[in-house]
């Protein structure tokens, strides 16, 4: 009775488990992927108007003083650079067209330079000759858009009272340039 229990359960076994057998085949294809990154740097400023800056009269009570300097921090500079793990790259700012009124000087630093985006220089007097570096050792990375990035701030400062006309209005051109490091 055993023996025939067992070829009853074997029988079933082989006609179950057979469809399942046969329908098992299954056949795979591979492809190879070609993924690359470039080397990328480009920036981008966002101001929602022109930045202004007037120097005015000294405040009251300070009649004699130089006149009253002028600041903007309006300008938001956005970046995005993927370098080499032994690369870094600059940020430079120039003033490339026109330049700053007699007896006065433009000055310009990076504020709140967000964590491995590189790190801000010290304030730079900006002028039409050299191009100074504001932001230094940028790595791979990316502050953001829609105004996100570090903040630029312009100072309009009194160098010699002297030299200044009333009336004097010039508007210079500031390029920001990302480049290979220093």
């Amino acid at each position: 009775m055993k023996a025939s229990t067992a070829k009853i359960l074997l029988l079933v076994a082989l006609v179950v488990g057979l469809p399942g057998v046969a329908t098992a085949a299954s056949d795979f294809k591979t492809q190879t992927m070609d993924l690359n990154i470039d080397d990328i740097a480009v920036i981008g400023v966002s101001a929602a108007t022109v930045p202004t800056m007037t120097i005015t009269a000294p405040a009251a009570g300070n009649e004699g003083d130089n006149p009253q300097d002028a600041s903007d921090s309006s300008t938001k500079i956005e970046y995005t650079s993927v370098v080499l793990t032994t690369e870094t790259r600059t940020i430079t700012a120039e003033i490339t067209t026109d330049n700053v009124p007699p007896g006065t000087q433009l000055t310009l630093i990076a504020e709140s330079v967000p964590a491995g985006c590189g790190s801000a220089a010290v304030e730079q007097i900006l002028s039409t000759t050299v191009a100074k570096a504001i932001i230094t050792g940028i790595g791979s990375c990316a502050t953001g858009g829609s105004g996100s990035g570090p903040t630029l701030t312009y100072s309009f400062e009194v160098t010699d009272v002297t030299s200044l006309v009333a009336g004097s209005d010039t508007e210079p051109v500031i390029t920001l340039t990302i480049t290979e490091g220093s």
